[in-house]
Parts: C-alpha cells; sequence; structure tokens
C-alpha cells in the first residue's frame, strides 16, 4: 500500500512540478500512477511511530496520515490527517546548530 501511494504522490509531482498540497483538511486527490516500479523523488521506509515524531521534529518536517483511500474515475482519493510535531524552542536553536556544524565539515 505504501508504494502504491508513494506513485500517485510521485506522479503528482511530475506531473505538477511541486508536491502535492497537503496543508487543506478533507481529502487529498491524486492522479493515477504513470511511473513504473522505480521510485526517484520518494524514500519510503517502516517506522516506529515514537521514533517517527523525533525525526520529524528534529528536521522541522510534518506528517501525512492516510486513513481512507477511496478509487475515483482517473484519481484516488485519499482521507486523513495532517501532523505537526513541535518541541521547545531551544531544541531547535540545537537542532540547527548541530546541522550548521555539519555543514561546516
Amino acid at each position: 500500500m505504501r508504494f502504491f501511494i508513494g506513485k500517485m504522490i510521485e506522479t503528482h509531482y511530475i506531473q505538477e512540478n511541486e508536491w502535492p498540497d497537503t496543508s487543506q483538511p478533507g481529502s487529498l486527490i491524486l492522479p493515477n500512477s504513470i511511473i513504473g516500479d522505480v521510485l526517484k523523488h520518494i524514500y519510503i521506509q517502516e517506522w516506529n511511530y515514537d521514533d517517527l515524531k523525533v525525526r520529524c521534529t528534529e528536521n522541522t518536517l510534518d506528517m501525512v496520515t492516510v486513513d481512507a483511500i477511496l478509487k475515483k474515475k482517473s484519481s484516488y482519493s485519499f482521507s486523513g490527517s495532517q501532523l505537526k510535531f513541535e518541541a521547545p524552542p531551544e531544541f531547535y536553536r540545537m537542532r540547527f546548530d548541530q546541522l550548521f556544524t555539519l555543514s561546516l565539515e
């Protein structure tokens, strides 16, 4: 299922030259996949939820969950949630210092 959804997200990126807008509440509509079995813009990995929350927070990333998939005539409709992970400002200051130090090496 993850690969199926990833192929549609990547197809959207290829066709529109931008990632799907996940900021709107409700459903996300994506096109049928036009790519083969190799993803070039998306990396799929299984995560423990707690580890994923930390990884997203460390890298200032949001997460989109998929709760349901509905097949439409020429696309699929997804419903789910967008999760925003936040930490105290001190956490981000330390993280950006760490990233800056790594970039200088």
